[in-house]
């Protein structure tokens, strides 16, 4: 049976209850020719339809219908059901109460079409908006993720830089150590070569030393065999002064010795004196000569002693800027024996300098690569730790 629907219709001499419409056999119409009041009625009504549908409430139905109120007042209102058990379906049923039936039906299935067309609306509104509501959840979480993914982005580019950052520093500082190294390397060399010309100057000013105390030396025994060659020529010339004296003093006797003899002959004495005398004179006169020549030959040999020392000398500054030129030759030689070993210094530093930073990019590389290599097992394992998050979802 389906559910039991009740309908009330009030009129002047009749009160009509319809019990389940959907089926016309089951239509009951009560009449009463002397109505009850509604207060009394009422409850009446009601404790039936609150009945199941079975025989026994047929049964009672039927006797309500047909019964007729008596003259007393009925103390039990339930008592009328045992005056009658049969059952009338009064034929103006169908007439009347079915087309009111049929139209409540059809209005009541309109509001139903209504009701379920306006709750599948709501329930496609209600869905529509939860799908939105997903797909709004998707994007933000879409956008959460992207956001995430810039920001490891963001942070993988910020520590790389970092990284190159430092791997610039470290190779900058590398390059100033090394420069730094070669400053200093090159400045040793600078002094090891000032401190060489320094040495070869001294030896050059001792070796000038040297030649000149040689030189003065030669000219001291030059001098004093000038000297000795001048006394030497001054013995001489008093050696032949003494023997002019001695011969002028055995003239002068002799003379003397012929103006005794002969005394008459005084002015021939007188003469031969005077002659005597002149002959001394011009051997004083000779004698003199002779130290003036002895005197110029000394001066004359001391010139020349000094004209050789004066070449020595020259010889010895030519030497000596010989030497000079020659340590000068040495000095380039060894600049450019410097100079070069600079060169290949530098140019091995640069090799090194070249090979650590092949070094340093390859180690750099693999770094990256390592570097690289991690993030992605984190990303992987992120994807796989999302599937899950999801699926557990």
């Amino acid at each position: 049976m389906g559910t039991t629907r009740k309908r009330f219709n009030h009129f002047e001499n009749e009160i009509r209850v319809t019990i389940d419409p959907l089926d016309r056999t089951r239509a009951y119409t009560f009449s009463y020719a002397r109505v009850l009041s509604r207060r009394s009625i009422l409850p009446v009504v009601r404790s039936l339809l609150r009945l199941t549908w079975s025989s026994e409430s047929r049964r009672l139905l039927g006797a309500a219908a047909n019964y007729r109120r008596p003259s007393t007042t009925v103390q039990d209102p339930l008592e009328f059901f045992k005056l009658r058990r049969t059952v009338r379906i009064p034929s103006y049923a169908d007439e009347k109460l079915h087309p009111i039936i049929e139209e409540e039906e059809k209005k009541k299935k309109k509001k139903k079409k209504k009701k379920e067309e306006e709750e599948e609306e709501k329930e496609e509104e209600e869905e529509e908006e939860e799908e939105e509501e997903e797909e709004e959840k998707e994007k933000e979480k879409e956008k959460e993720k992207e956001k995430e993914k810039e920001k490891k982005e963001k942070e993988k580019e910020k520590k790389k830089k970092k990284k190159k950052k430092k791997k610039k520093k470290k190779e900058e500082e590398e390059e100033e150590e090394e420069e730094e190294e070669e400053e200093e390397e090159e400045e040793e060399e600078e002094e090891e070569e000032e401190e060489e010309e320094e040495e070869e100057e001294e030896e050059e000013e001792e070796e000038e030393e040297e030649e000149e105390e040689e030189e003065e030396e030669e000219e001291e025994e030059a001098a004093a065999a000038a000297a000795a060659a001048a006394a030497a020529a001054a013995e001489e010339e008093e050696e032949e002064e003494e023997e002019a004296a001695a011969a002028a003093a055995a003239a002068a006797a002799a003379a003397a010795a012929a103006a005794a003899a002969e005394e008459e002959e005084e002015e021939a004495a007188a003469a031969a004196a005077a002659a005597a005398a002149a002959a001394a004179a011009a051997a004083a006169a000779a004698a003199a000569a002779a130290a003036a020549a002895a005197a110029a030959a000394a001066a004359a040999a001391a010139a020349a002693a000094a004209a050789a020392a004066a070449a020595a000398a020259a010889a010895a500054a030519a030497a000596a800027a010989a030497a000079a030129a020659a340590a000068a030759a040495a000095a380039a030689a060894a600049a450019a024996a410097a100079a070069a070993a600079a060169a290949a210094a530098a140019a091995a530093a640069a090799a090194a300098a070249a090979a650590a930073a092949a070094a340093a990019a390859a180690a750099a590389e693999e770094e990256e690569e390592e570097e690289e290599e991690e993030e992605e097992e984190e990303e992987e394992e992120e994807e796989e730790e999302e599937e899950e998050e999801e699926e557990e979802e």
